[in-house]
């Protein structure tokens, strides 16, 4: 499993360095808003990786428990049908899947919310930096090739965010 998880890391992880390499050569300043952006951003998904999991692992338990009961009951249907429990039964998974589909609304809710986050640091980062190279290009500290150069390596550093 790691060497899997090492595996999709390591080009993006590639990506990152040499594009951090590349913009400090271009300017030291942009690397370093850049890679505080990044290391805020790794910081807001760690704290709030609590949260997703226990969300993720009542969601599981829900649906598991959802598809169990179903499937115990069409396995049993002469049984149901013959205690004349069937009502009692559907109320019982109608709840079951009720349960099931509130944990991934919960869930969705609690994606979105990061997901306009995730959105919001590295559109604002984004735009320190754009903003901070036209005045450097203004000052003649930078030319047009080097803000297209910039732009490029910024795609490629929040690319795996995204």
């Amino acid at each position: 499993m790691f060497s899997t998880v090492f595996a999709e890391i390591i080009p993006a992880l590639l990506g990152f360095i040499v594009s951090i390499i590349a913009v400090a050569s271009i300017n030291g300043y942009f690397a370093l808003i850049m890679l505080i952006a990044v290391i805020v951003f790794i910081y807001a998904i760690m704290y709030s990786a609590h949260k997703t999991t226990a969300v993720e692992i009542e969601d599981n338990k829900n649906w598991v428990e959802a598809w169990r009961h179903t499937n115990d009951v069409l396995g049993n249907i002469p049984l149901v049908k013959q205690s004349a429990s069937e009502d009692y039964e559907k109320a019982r998974i109608k709840k079951s899947f009720e349960k099931g589909v509130f944990t991934t609304i919960k869930a969705n809710r609690l994606y979105n919310s990061m997901a306009t986050w995730r959105t919001v640091l590295i559109s604002t980062s984004r735009v320190i930096v754009l903003g901070l190279s036209i005045v450097f290009l203004k000052d003649g500290m930078l030319t047009l090739g080097q803000i297209i150069a910039l732009n490029a390596y910024m795609a490629m550093i929040f690319g795996p965010f995204m």
